[in-house]
Protein backbone atom coordinates (compact mmCIF):
# COMPACT_ATOMS: atom_id res chain seq x y z
CA UNK A 1 0.00 0.00 0.00
CA UNK A 2 0.92 3.16 -0.78
CA UNK A 3 0.51 6.69 -1.36
CA UNK A 4 -1.60 7.71 -4.48
CA UNK A 5 0.48 10.12 -5.76
CA UNK A 6 3.73 12.11 -6.10
CA UNK A 7 4.30 14.61 -2.60
CA UNK A 8 2.61 17.85 -4.06
CA UNK A 9 -1.35 15.87 -5.15
CA UNK A 10 -0.72 14.13 -1.47
CA UNK A 11 -0.88 16.96 0.54
CA UNK A 12 -3.44 18.64 -1.60
CA UNK A 13 -5.47 15.62 -0.94
CA UNK A 14 -4.92 15.45 2.92
CA UNK A 15 -6.57 18.54 2.66
CA UNK A 16 -9.13 17.13 1.32
CA UNK A 17 -9.63 15.71 3.76
CA UNK A 18 -9.70 12.37 2.72
CA UNK A 19 -6.44 9.91 3.05
CA UNK A 20 -6.36 7.54 0.38
CA UNK A 21 -3.91 4.79 -0.15
CA UNK A 22 -2.90 2.56 -3.23
CA UNK A 23 -2.59 -0.58 -3.72
CA UNK A 24 -1.04 -2.00 -7.16
CA UNK A 25 -0.77 -5.37 -8.26
CA UNK A 26 0.18 -6.71 -11.46
CA UNK A 27 -0.44 -10.27 -13.46
CA UNK A 28 3.45 -9.91 -14.11
CA UNK A 29 6.27 -9.42 -11.92
CA UNK A 30 6.63 -5.87 -11.43
CA UNK A 31 9.63 -3.61 -9.67
CA UNK A 32 8.86 -2.03 -6.26
CA UNK A 33 7.52 1.29 -6.30
CA UNK A 34 8.59 2.13 -3.16
CA UNK A 35 6.80 5.94 -2.26
CA UNK A 36 6.21 6.68 -5.86
CA UNK A 37 3.51 6.46 -8.01
CA UNK A 38 2.30 2.58 -9.03
CA UNK A 39 3.63 2.28 -12.53
CA UNK A 40 6.58 0.56 -13.98
CA UNK A 41 9.51 2.13 -15.28
CA UNK A 42 9.83 -0.35 -17.65
CA UNK A 43 6.12 -0.99 -18.21
CA UNK A 44 6.10 0.27 -21.52
CA UNK A 45 8.78 -2.92 -22.87
CA UNK A 46 6.68 -5.34 -20.94
CA UNK A 47 2.94 -3.87 -22.71
CA UNK A 48 1.92 -3.15 -18.91
CA UNK A 49 -1.21 -0.48 -19.99
CA UNK A 50 -0.58 2.90 -18.65
CA UNK A 51 -4.06 2.72 -16.78
CA UNK A 52 -5.25 -0.03 -14.22
CA UNK A 53 -7.68 -3.01 -16.15
CA UNK A 54 -9.69 -2.33 -12.92
CA UNK A 55 -9.57 -0.20 -10.25
CA UNK A 56 -11.59 -0.90 -6.62
CA UNK A 57 -11.80 1.65 -4.32
CA UNK A 58 -12.71 0.17 -1.36
CA UNK A 59 -13.99 1.04 1.82
CA UNK A 60 -14.84 -0.74 5.13
CA UNK A 61 -17.40 -0.50 8.04
CA UNK A 62 -18.63 3.54 6.48
CA UNK A 63 -21.41 2.85 9.42
CA UNK A 64 -23.92 6.15 8.31
CA UNK A 65 -20.26 8.37 8.55
CA UNK A 66 -21.90 11.12 6.17
CA UNK A 67 -19.32 13.98 7.00
CA UNK A 68 -16.59 13.64 10.02
CA UNK A 69 -18.40 13.55 13.44
CA UNK A 70 -16.68 16.41 15.25
CA UNK A 71 -14.71 14.78 17.57
CA UNK A 72 -11.43 15.06 17.17
CA UNK A 73 -9.02 17.29 15.43
CA UNK A 74 -8.22 15.18 12.68
CA UNK A 75 -11.34 15.72 10.41
CA UNK A 76 -10.30 12.80 7.67
CA UNK A 77 -13.73 11.62 5.75
CA UNK A 78 -16.93 12.40 4.27
CA UNK A 79 -18.45 11.53 1.48
CA UNK A 80 -18.19 14.23 -0.50
CA UNK A 81 -14.77 13.89 -0.50
CA UNK A 82 -14.61 10.24 -1.30
CA UNK A 83 -16.73 11.44 -4.45
CA UNK A 84 -14.27 14.12 -5.30
CA UNK A 85 -11.35 12.01 -5.14
CA UNK A 86 -12.95 9.04 -7.19
CA UNK A 87 -13.76 11.63 -9.40
CA UNK A 88 -11.00 13.49 -10.09
CA UNK A 89 -9.39 9.86 -10.65
CA UNK A 90 -12.08 9.13 -13.08
CA UNK A 91 -9.21 9.53 -16.27
CA UNK A 92 -6.34 7.90 -14.53
CA UNK A 93 -8.66 4.53 -13.68
CA UNK A 94 -12.04 4.52 -16.52
CA UNK A 95 -12.77 1.38 -15.49
CA UNK A 96 -13.63 1.46 -12.30
CA UNK A 97 -16.18 0.24 -9.13
CA UNK A 98 -16.66 0.98 -5.98
CA UNK A 99 -16.95 -2.24 -2.82
CA UNK A 100 -17.84 -1.99 1.16
CA UNK A 101 -18.07 -4.29 3.32
CA UNK A 102 -19.09 -3.98 7.03
CA UNK A 103 -22.21 -1.70 8.13
CA UNK A 104 -22.61 0.79 5.63
CA UNK A 105 -25.79 2.58 6.30
CA UNK A 106 -26.19 3.30 9.96
CA UNK A 107 -23.95 4.67 12.69
CA UNK A 108 -25.42 2.20 15.57
CA UNK A 109 -26.84 -1.53 15.78
CA UNK A 110 -30.32 0.29 16.91
CA UNK A 111 -31.97 3.89 16.41
CA UNK A 112 -33.39 5.79 19.23
CA UNK A 113 -36.68 7.11 18.72
CA UNK A 114 -36.08 10.74 19.10
CA UNK A 115 -33.40 10.75 16.19
CA UNK A 116 -35.26 8.07 13.88
CA UNK A 117 -35.98 9.96 11.31
CA UNK A 118 -32.77 12.03 11.15
CA UNK A 119 -31.02 8.79 10.97
CA UNK A 120 -33.03 7.77 8.16
CA UNK A 121 -32.51 10.35 6.25
CA UNK A 122 -28.75 10.13 6.15
CA UNK A 123 -29.07 6.55 5.63
CA UNK A 124 -31.25 7.67 2.23
CA UNK A 125 -28.18 10.52 1.42
CA UNK A 126 -25.49 7.73 1.86
CA UNK A 127 -27.28 5.34 -0.42
CA UNK A 128 -28.05 8.15 -3.27
CA UNK A 129 -24.48 9.04 -2.64
CA UNK A 130 -23.10 5.20 -3.16
CA UNK A 131 -25.27 5.33 -6.24
CA UNK A 132 -23.53 8.24 -7.78
CA UNK A 133 -20.27 6.57 -7.08
CA UNK A 134 -20.60 3.23 -8.60
CA UNK A 135 -20.57 1.29 -5.41
CA UNK A 136 -20.82 -2.39 -7.34
CA UNK A 137 -21.51 -4.56 -4.10
CA UNK A 138 -20.80 -4.23 -0.47
CA UNK A 139 -21.28 -7.42 2.52
CA UNK A 140 -23.91 -5.91 5.28
CA UNK A 141 -23.15 -5.74 9.03
CA UNK A 142 -25.70 -5.74 11.92
CA UNK A 143 -25.89 -2.06 11.94
CA UNK A 144 -27.62 -2.54 8.49
CA UNK A 145 -30.98 -3.94 10.00
CA UNK A 146 -30.92 -1.33 12.28
CA UNK A 147 -34.22 0.42 10.07
CA UNK A 148 -35.63 -3.31 9.60
CA UNK A 149 -35.64 -5.56 7.21
CA UNK A 150 -37.96 -3.18 4.26
CA UNK A 151 -35.64 -0.37 5.09
CA UNK A 152 -32.32 -2.31 4.33
CA UNK A 153 -34.32 -3.89 1.07
CA UNK A 154 -35.40 -0.33 0.05
CA UNK A 155 -31.82 1.44 0.74
CA UNK A 156 -30.10 -1.62 -1.03
CA UNK A 157 -32.45 -0.56 -3.98
CA UNK A 158 -31.76 3.42 -3.70
CA UNK A 159 -28.06 2.31 -3.93
CA UNK A 160 -28.10 0.23 -7.08
CA UNK A 161 -25.46 -2.31 -5.61
CA UNK A 162 -25.85 -5.56 -4.75
CA UNK A 163 -25.77 -7.06 -1.50
CA UNK A 164 -23.74 -9.74 -1.44
CA UNK A 165 -23.93 -12.32 1.88
CA UNK A 166 -24.11 -16.02 0.32
CA UNK A 167 -24.52 -17.23 3.60
CA UNK A 168 -27.35 -15.64 4.62
CA UNK A 169 -31.28 -16.74 5.01
CA UNK A 170 -33.28 -13.78 5.22
CA UNK A 171 -31.61 -11.11 4.40
CA UNK A 172 -33.87 -8.93 1.56
CA UNK A 173 -31.95 -9.30 -1.75
CA UNK A 174 -29.11 -11.25 -1.15
CA UNK A 175 -27.01 -12.47 -4.05
CA UNK A 176 -24.23 -14.85 -3.14
CA UNK A 177 -21.92 -13.77 -6.51
CA UNK A 178 -21.78 -11.19 -9.17
CA UNK A 179 -19.75 -11.95 -12.31
CA UNK A 180 -18.69 -7.94 -14.15
CA UNK A 181 -16.62 -8.24 -17.42
CA UNK A 182 -13.84 -5.71 -17.62
CA UNK A 183 -11.37 -5.43 -20.67
CA UNK A 184 -12.84 -8.54 -21.69
CA UNK A 185 -12.31 -10.55 -18.77
CA UNK A 186 -14.98 -11.74 -16.31
CA UNK A 187 -13.88 -10.70 -12.27
CA UNK A 188 -16.16 -12.54 -10.06
CA UNK A 189 -17.26 -10.95 -6.36
CA UNK A 190 -19.08 -13.18 -3.88
CA UNK A 191 -20.09 -12.02 -0.22
CA UNK A 192 -19.89 -13.06 3.13
CA UNK A 193 -21.37 -11.39 6.52
CA UNK A 194 -21.66 -12.65 9.97
CA UNK A 195 -24.05 -9.83 11.16
CA UNK A 196 -23.93 -10.07 14.97
CA UNK A 197 -23.91 -7.61 17.29
CA UNK A 198 -21.39 -7.65 20.80
CA UNK A 199 -23.72 -9.81 22.47
CA UNK A 200 -24.00 -12.38 19.49
CA UNK A 201 -27.66 -11.59 18.61
CA UNK A 202 -28.37 -11.80 14.73
CA UNK A 203 -30.89 -9.71 13.00
CA UNK A 204 -34.75 -10.69 13.42
CA UNK A 205 -35.62 -13.53 10.48
CA UNK A 206 -31.87 -14.04 9.56
CA UNK A 207 -29.72 -17.26 9.61
CA UNK A 208 -25.87 -18.01 8.97
CA UNK A 209 -24.44 -20.76 7.69
CA UNK A 210 -20.94 -21.35 7.29
CA UNK A 211 -18.64 -18.85 5.55
CA UNK A 212 -16.33 -21.60 4.45
CA UNK A 213 -18.63 -24.02 2.98
CA UNK A 214 -20.44 -20.95 0.88
CA UNK A 215 -17.15 -19.51 0.32
CA UNK A 216 -16.05 -22.90 -1.75
CA UNK A 217 -19.71 -22.85 -3.15
CA UNK A 218 -19.38 -19.21 -4.54
CA UNK A 219 -15.75 -20.00 -5.74
CA UNK A 220 -17.07 -22.72 -7.73
CA UNK A 221 -19.75 -21.02 -8.80
CA UNK A 222 -17.85 -18.46 -10.25
CA UNK A 223 -15.41 -20.32 -11.80
CA UNK A 224 -18.39 -22.10 -13.80
CA UNK A 225 -19.39 -18.62 -14.84
CA UNK A 226 -15.67 -18.02 -16.48
CA UNK A 227 -14.59 -15.57 -13.75
CA UNK A 228 -10.74 -15.44 -13.91
CA UNK A 229 -10.76 -13.45 -11.30
CA UNK A 230 -11.75 -13.69 -7.69
CA UNK A 231 -12.70 -10.79 -5.22
CA UNK A 232 -14.45 -11.81 -1.71
CA UNK A 233 -16.26 -9.09 0.09
CA UNK A 234 -16.36 -10.05 3.89
CA UNK A 235 -17.97 -8.67 6.82
CA UNK A 236 -16.50 -11.21 9.18
CA UNK A 237 -14.21 -10.96 12.03
CA UNK A 238 -10.74 -10.30 10.80
CA UNK A 239 -9.03 -14.08 11.99
CA UNK A 240 -11.95 -15.71 10.05
CA UNK A 241 -10.91 -13.96 7.12
CA UNK A 242 -7.53 -14.14 6.93
CA UNK A 243 -8.09 -18.40 7.40
CA UNK A 244 -10.15 -18.01 4.59
CA UNK A 245 -7.18 -16.40 2.58
CA UNK A 246 -5.48 -19.50 3.64
CA UNK A 247 -7.39 -21.96 2.56
CA UNK A 248 -8.83 -20.45 -0.74
CA UNK A 249 -5.41 -19.29 -2.63
CA UNK A 250 -7.23 -18.96 -5.74
CA UNK A 251 -8.89 -15.59 -4.94
CA UNK A 252 -7.26 -12.30 -5.88
CA UNK A 253 -8.38 -10.03 -3.38
CA UNK A 254 -10.08 -9.98 0.19
CA UNK A 255 -12.00 -7.04 0.90
CA UNK A 256 -12.82 -6.84 5.14
CA UNK A 257 -15.11 -5.27 7.23
CA UNK A 258 -16.40 -5.51 10.30
CA UNK A 259 -19.87 -7.45 11.10
CA UNK A 260 -20.89 -4.73 13.21
CA UNK A 261 -20.13 -1.10 14.62
CA UNK A 262 -21.15 0.14 17.78
CA UNK A 263 -20.30 4.68 18.42
CA UNK A 264 -18.67 6.79 16.63
CA UNK A 265 -14.95 5.55 18.36
CA UNK A 266 -12.68 5.91 14.71
CA UNK A 267 -10.19 2.86 13.81
CA UNK A 268 -6.41 2.97 13.29
CA UNK A 269 -5.43 2.34 9.65
CA UNK A 270 -4.69 -1.27 8.73
CA UNK A 271 -1.95 -1.76 6.42
CA UNK A 272 -2.95 -4.43 3.64
CA UNK A 273 -1.24 -8.15 3.69
CA UNK A 274 -0.24 -10.16 1.14
CA UNK A 275 -1.47 -13.79 2.07
CA UNK A 276 0.40 -16.04 -0.95
CA UNK A 277 -1.51 -14.33 -3.63
CA UNK A 278 -4.31 -12.91 -2.24
CA UNK A 279 -4.41 -9.08 -1.29
CA UNK A 280 -6.31 -8.83 1.87
CA UNK A 281 -7.53 -4.93 2.44
CA UNK A 282 -9.44 -3.35 5.17
CA UNK A 283 -9.72 -0.05 5.31
CA UNK A 284 -10.17 2.71 8.78
CA UNK A 285 -14.05 2.64 9.39
CA UNK A 286 -16.80 5.82 9.06
CA UNK A 287 -14.57 6.65 5.69
CA UNK A 288 -11.47 8.08 7.19
CA UNK A 289 -9.64 6.06 4.37
CA UNK A 290 -10.07 4.75 1.17
CA UNK A 291 -8.29 2.22 -0.48
CA UNK A 292 -7.35 2.41 -3.76
CA UNK A 293 -6.50 -1.59 -5.52
CA UNK A 294 -5.48 -1.03 -8.89
CA UNK A 295 -5.15 -4.48 -10.78
CA UNK A 296 -2.79 -4.67 -14.06
CA UNK A 297 -3.61 -7.39 -17.18
CA UNK A 298 -0.87 -7.57 -18.98
CA UNK A 299 -1.68 -8.69 -22.57
CA UNK A 300 0.04 -11.72 -23.47
CA UNK A 301 1.22 -12.82 -19.87
CA UNK A 302 -1.79 -15.16 -19.22
CA UNK A 303 -3.42 -17.91 -21.03
CA UNK A 304 -7.18 -17.61 -22.30
CA UNK A 305 -9.63 -18.40 -20.25
CA UNK A 306 -7.41 -19.70 -17.35
CA UNK A 307 -7.04 -17.88 -13.77
CA UNK A 308 -5.39 -14.75 -13.67
CA UNK A 309 -2.38 -14.79 -10.65
CA UNK A 310 -1.47 -11.39 -9.49
CA UNK A 311 2.10 -10.38 -7.86
CA UNK A 312 2.83 -7.48 -5.57
CA UNK A 313 3.41 -4.28 -8.01
CA UNK A 314 3.42 -1.50 -5.40
CA UNK A 315 5.43 -2.41 -2.48
CA UNK A 316 2.75 -4.37 -0.41
CA UNK A 317 5.23 -5.71 1.99
CA UNK A 318 6.33 -2.45 3.09
CA UNK A 319 3.19 -1.26 3.63
CA UNK A 320 2.93 -0.72 7.46
CA UNK A 321 6.16 1.25 7.21
CA UNK A 322 4.69 3.45 4.73
CA UNK A 323 1.74 4.13 6.69
CA UNK A 324 3.54 4.98 9.67
CA UNK A 325 5.65 7.68 7.76
CA UNK A 326 2.87 8.88 6.18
Amino acid sequence: MIPARPKQAQSRRLLAPLFALTVALSATVAACQGCREPTTPSGEARGKPDKPTLRLYVTSAIAGALEPCGCSKDQLGGVQHAAAFMESERAAAPNAWMVQAGPLYFLDPAMRDDEKQQVLWKAEAIAQAAKRMNLLAWAPGFNDWAGGSEMLAKLKDMSGAALLAGNLEGAPGAAPTLVREVAGVKVGFFGLSEPKDKVGRTPDGVKIKPIAETAKAAIDDLTRQGARILIGILAVPRGDALRLADNFPEISVLVLGKPAEAGDTNDAPKPPVLLGNTLVVETSNHLQTMAVVDLFVVPGSDKKDAKITFQDAGGVAKAEDLLLLS
